[in-house]
């Protein structure tokens, strides 16, 4: 610290040509920002200290800080700055730096391409949820529903040369379905990119925990229930094969394996989280769903609503009345500094919004790409977004045009389709063409910071948490 100097107040300006930097601080609680730069004799000098109203600086790893912020401060080379809207932390498991850095090159006019890959591996599901989104298209075929895992294994590297940071295995099946998704988590890890398995869980098994944990593996679980018979009824399980308390035990393994690899501070390594639909058919165990959760060893779960008319859920004012209580007991009992707990901003019924009211531009589908299961195993399938999952896996059925951009079969990547002229005119119909948008939060906080890579690059951006900040995610 002997080479650090705090100017005077009447030397607030470094020279002409000295590079500075906004150094977030917090002191007191109070946020500041910093201008960090060279002085005489090449010695760090701190030109200037200002306040910064309005908001809270949240300091930490992307996997620390997950949640915690609703907002960027965006903090120009003149010194200017600005509050960017965030996506409430839900950046896991990739690092905010990935994002800021792609949209910077595009901004400076080189090629677009992923930082994040979607991948939809599988379209089989051993459950049969009465809300999921992905049922009425994965029935439309029989066979094929798996993609063939030297094609998975191909594009995977494929991704990682071409500069993707993050794959995270989704679905409109479960990833799990999938015989060679182990191979294809250590290939992700070998190749440095950071991976998310989203899975109902009920195919974990111990077996797969090794891999798992290899690869730092962001694995998140719907639980749904809090009692075995629950879970059986909202996920169309007559067999009731896949108990939720065998789902948690295997979960308590995992966690307990984690810690013992990375110690105490293994929830900022490996994050682990839950989700549950919110449904009139277990709003009574909402609670008990959120403590189970944490006694397991979750780092966080997330309430989530179903939305869209398909599935339109109706409560009654009994049940209304009820989970207002919960999340109020949820908030004062259960939640707390090691596990977090995101309530629905969105109101439970909500059935969408005009996503060109709010971004003007989709990122999401390029940025983030979706690619799933195509028209057979041999082919994967671009499409823009989650909202328009199935649309390349049904592409042969002849009822109407998909809403796609186009196929992969290991000769041509994400980033060419995108550039094709079919995906232009597809996108230059986003956002007005889409009835809804489940990645609105996403887009707003991606065309902002890239506007602002464009008008001022070398922009920096710092998370926020704003005092106005609604509980819970904001997409939710």
């Amino acid at each position: 610290m002997s080479d650090f100097l705090v100017t005077s107040p009447s030397d607030r300006s470094p020279a002409v040509g000295v590079k500075t930097a906004a150094l977030p601080l917090t002191v007191d609680g109070r946020s500041m920002l910093a201008s960090i730069g060279l002085g005489v004799g090449g010695r760090a000098r701190c030109w200037s200290v200002l306040p910064v109203s309005g908001g809270q600086f949240v300091h930490g790893s992307d996997n620390a800080v997950f949640g915690q912020w609703d907002a960027l401060l965006a903090v120009m080379p003149s010194g200017k700055w600005t509050v960017v809207p965030g996506h409430a932390g839900e950046i896991i498991p990739g690092r905010l730096d990935d994002h800021v850095e792609r949209l910077g090159a595009v901004a400076r006019g080189e090629p677009r391409g992923p930082v994040q890959v979607d991948f939809d591996v599988s379209m089989a599901c051993p459950s049969a949820c009465s809300f999921c989104f992905s049922a009425p298209y994965r029935l439309t075929r029989q066979s094929g529903r798996i993609l063939d895992g030297d094609l998975m294994l191909t594009l995977i590297r494929q991704w990682a040369d071409g500069g993707v940071r993050v794959v995270r295995f989704d679905g409109g099946g479960d990833p799990l379905t999938h015989p060679r998704l182990p191979e294809a988590l250590s290939l992700c890890a070998e190749r440095g990119m950071r991976t998310a398995v989203l899975t109902s869980g009920d195919l974990l098994s111990e077996s797969l925990l090794p891999r798992i944990l290899a690869a730092r593996t962001y694995l998140r679980v719907s639980l749904n229930a809090a009692r075995d018979v629950t879970r059986w009824r909202m996920h169309g399980q007559r067999t009731r094969a896949f108990p939720v308390t065998s789902i948690l035990s295997v979960v308590s393994a995992l966690v307990r394996l984690r810690e013992a690899e990375f110690g105490p501070g293994a929830g900022q390594v490996m994050p682990l989280g839950a989700t549950s639909m919110i449904h009139p058919g277990n709003v009574a165990e909402t609670t008990d769903i959120a403590r189970l959760a944490r006694d397991t060893g979750f780092d966080h779960i997330s309430f989530r609503v179903i939305l869209g008319n398909d599935h339109k859920v109706t409560f009654s004012e009994e049940q209304l009345v009820s989970l207002r209580a919960q999340f109020t007991e949820i908030r004062s009992s259960v939640a707390g500094p090691d596990f977090q707990v995101f309530l629905p901003t969105r109101d439970l019924t909500d059935t969408g919004y005009v996503p060109s009211e709010f971004f003007k531009a989709c990122r999401a589908s390029t940025h983030r790409a979706v690619v799933e299961v195509g028209s057979r195993p041999g082919r994967a399938a671009v499409v823009p977004c989650g909202r328009y999952r199935g649309e390349g896996y049904r592409s042969e059925v002849p009822d109407r045009p998909r809403v796609m951009f186009g196929e992969l079969d290991g000769s041509t990547t994400v980033a060419e389709v995108h550039a094709s002229p079919r995906s232009r005119r597809l996108l230059a119909t986003f956002p007005d063409a889409c009835g809804d948008c489940i990645d609105r939060s996403a887009n707003t906080m991606l065309e902002r910071i890239a506007e602002l890579l464009h008008d001022a690059p070398g922009t920096e951006f710092h998370p926020l948490r704003t005092p106005g900040a609604a509980e819970g995610h904001a997409y939710a």
